[in-house]
């Protein structure tokens, strides 16, 4: 099972959401599972590009996002149009359960995203909220809600229950803040917060998928698409990564080299 977690630190807000990544991250990893991490200014189309050779069964994503992008790394990609996951190049999620911690990209994106073939979309349908770590460490609070989905996704639950999890999460916390809210002088932001966050987080596409249902495609064929406009010397040299290994091993195995 192969993951990949993009995640970005360039504001306060992207604080929680890269402390997010690096702990699920973490997390993954020490449960065996292959991941793949596109930290900070790694979180560009580029770099998506390159670790999508090597097929994804779940894409995570935290960061900025829009009504129709994740944004990534914003400067400059973002600026020249070049989002990290845009509806250019959005059928790159295709066979991918995709899980967003970004504001509003479930407006837009989400849809597209899933007719171009991606398997199920989490994402928010307005902003989203972070919280702070003050009286009480709410940041924490927040991230808990966020990792708790993922957590069932890899132990086989099915979308639904995963987005479920959320739900069960998020009442959690904010039954603790009521009752606490005389007690806690930032409760009754969080609480807040954390209501709208339960109510804009949505998930898409096929509920009843699991990550073994996922079918994961690469970018290769995008790489083949363009070098059918090569001339055959370039296409020689854009494909030497590929067949100088190959041949090399066959001359040893005859023992020329």
């Amino acid at each position: 099972m192969r993951i990949l977690v993009s995640y970005v630190l360039e504001d306060i807000a992207t604080t929680s959401t890269y402390k997010f990544g690096h702990l699920i991250s973490e997390y993954l990893e020490s449960n065996g599972f292959n991941v793949t991490r596109l930290d900070g200014f790694k979180c560009t189309r580029d770099f998506l590009f390159l670790s999508l050779l090597d097929a994804k069964n779940l894409v995570i994503y935290a960061g900025h996002g829009v009504e129709d992008a994740l944004v990534g790394f914003s400067f400059p990609n973002y600026w020249i149009g070049r989002p990290f996951v845009g509806f250019d190049n959005v059928d790159w999620l295709s066979g991918k359960i995709v899980y967003t911690i970004a504001c509003s990209s479930g407006k837009k994106l989400a849809k597209e995203a899933i007719e171009k073939g991606a398997i199920a979309y989490f994402g928010a349908i307005d902003v989203m909220y972070v919280g702070f770590p003050l009286e009480r460490n709410y940041m924490d609070d927040f991230i808990e809600t966020w990792i708790e989905p993922i957590i069932q996704l890899i132990n086989g639950k099915t979308v639904e229950e995963a987005y479920n999890a959320y739900i069960e999460k998020c009442n959690y916390f904010i039954e603790l803040y009521k009752s606490n809210i005389d007690k806690w002088q930032n409760a009754d932001w969080h609480l807040y917060a954390l209501e709208h966050n339960r109510d804009v987080f949505k998930v898409f596409g096929d509920k009843n998928a699991t990550l073994k249902d996922t079918k994961p495609s690469t970018t290769k064929i995008e790489i083949f698409k363009s070098l059918l406009y090569l001339s055959p010397v370039a296409l020689a040299v854009a494909t030497s990564p590929i067949w100088v290994p190959l041949v090399k091993k066959e001359l040893e195995k005859r023992g020329i080299l």
